[in-house]
């Protein structure tokens, strides 16, 4: 998937998906230390093409401060929180038509 992924570029949302659902695969299999670094360039990725307050980066944000917590990273896990806390904030500030599904996101996925 990487490969096809690439031919868009190395900095496209096509690759950063891919990142993510590799991720997600060693993340299930709790190869954390291998997800670590595909999440790190996914939300980099993310943050560019999609946005910053974007619920797929959003998502792949949460999923990126939970490794840091499986890895005992309690810092990093804190710090990416309370960015995603943060950019929750904005988002339900900028979508007032989506705030209530946004709502249910933050108190699901946190």
């Amino acid at each position: 998937a990487l490969e096809k992924a690439a031919h868009f570029g190395s900095g496209s949302a096509p690759v950063a998906t891919s990142l993510v659902n590799l991720a997600e695969l060693y993340r299930r299999l709790g190869r954390f230390k291998e997800a670590l670094p595909l999440l790190e360039r996914a939300t980099d990725t993310l943050d560019q093409t999609a946005g910053p307050n974007n619920k797929v980066t959003i998502r792949a944000l949460v999923d990126l401060a939970d490794t840091h917590l499986q890895l005992k990273s309690i810092a990093a896990a804190s710090d990416g929180f309370e960015d995603v806390l943060r950019r929750l904030d904005i988002a339900e500030e900028n979508q007032v038509a989506g705030r209530d599904p946004l709502r249910l996101g933050r108190a699901g996925g946190l």
